[in-house]
């Protein structure tokens, strides 16, 4: 650093009090015989001086490296902490560590500390499915829990109060179920009509709000309607009669039946038919067959 105090002794060798009035004045009134040039020279010693110090000082303000003057200045925040660092601070993004709480935690710090547990609970969420195996290669993101149909009914947990499940049948059908809390998985109803695959021979089949039941072929039905279902109850169902035709019957609640097959409210299944059954619920339960020959 350039600047540096004016001392006694810097002014001593430039004071002109003794000096003589003019440049040949006698020696009686103090005069030395100066020449003019002598004069100027000896009068220009003090302010040349000044001069040069005020540009040292102005040196030093223009400057940014360690001897610089706000190199020199304390800014009180820590020892020998300087408003050149307080500068180079905000430039490299730490400034933050001179902002605290009331408990002298820095604002540095205290991000730090989030920016910690934000990293462990993003290493905790691991996609889970039913089974509680992971998918590593999409460990990234937040998934919800699916499996299998099957997977899913063979568990049959209870949900959680708006826990979600994705259940995959066959051929990419899914379907998707929300828990209450109290319900098992099997007995909340689907969201978008998810398709379940069942068996043949002889079933009872209570059917689900948004089920899509494709049945195979069956020597008997019985039709069991639920005691309680939403005012927009929907549900499709398919299965085969064979040769010696299904006994079909249904039970729960009255059902008006309208379609292939029905005569005076009753639906019979014919032999060798492939049967589509829509039943829904419109302030009446309903239900309308269509029978198609089985090829």
């Amino acid at each position: 650093m350039l600047t540096t105090k004016i001392t006694e002794s810097d002014l001593a060798s430039r004071k002109v009090a003794s000096l003589p009035s003019r440049p040949t004045a006698p020696t009686a009134f103090g005069g030395k015989g100066y020449t003019s040039a002598q004069m100027k020279e000896a009068f220009d010693k003090l302010p040349l001086f000044l001069a040069e110090k005020f540009n040292s000082l102005l040196d030093d303000i223009e400057a940014s490296g360690t001897g610089s003057l706000i190199a020199s200045l304390p800014t009180g925040l820590a020892p020998g902490h300087t408003v050149r660092d307080f500068f180079l601070d905000v430039m490299s993004g730490d400034a933050l560590s001179y902002l605290s709480d009331e408990n002298g935690r820095t604002l540095d710090g205290l991000l730090n500390g989030i920016r910690t547990e934000l990293d462990a609970i993003e290493e905790a969420l691991d996609p889970i499915c039913i089974d509680g195996g992971t998918a590593d290669e999409q460990e990234s993101r937040v998934l919800i829990r699916r499996d299998t149909l099957a997977a899913w009914e063979a568990e049959n947990p209870v949900l959680t109060y708006g826990e979600i499940a994705v259940a995959y049948g066959n051929g990419g059908s899914c379907v998707i179920k929300i828990g209450d809390g109290t319900t098992p998985f099997c007995d909340l109803p689907g969201i978008g009509g998810g398709v379940r695959h069942g068996g043949s021979g002889a079933l009872t089949v209570t059917p689900k709000h948004g089920d899509d039941l494709r049945l195979g072929e069956l020597t008997s039905l019985a039709l069991r309607i639920p005691s309680s279902f939403d005012e927009d109850f929907y549900s499709f169902l398919t299965f085969d009669s064979p040769n010696e035709p299904t006994v079909f019957s249904h039970s729960g609640g009255a059902v008006i039946f309208s379609g292939d097959d029905v005569l005076s409210g009753v639906f019979t299944p014919l032999s060798g038919k492939h049967y589509s059954l829509l039943v829904f619920y419109d302030g009446r339960m309903q239900c309308i067959v269509r029978g198609v020959e089985n090829d």
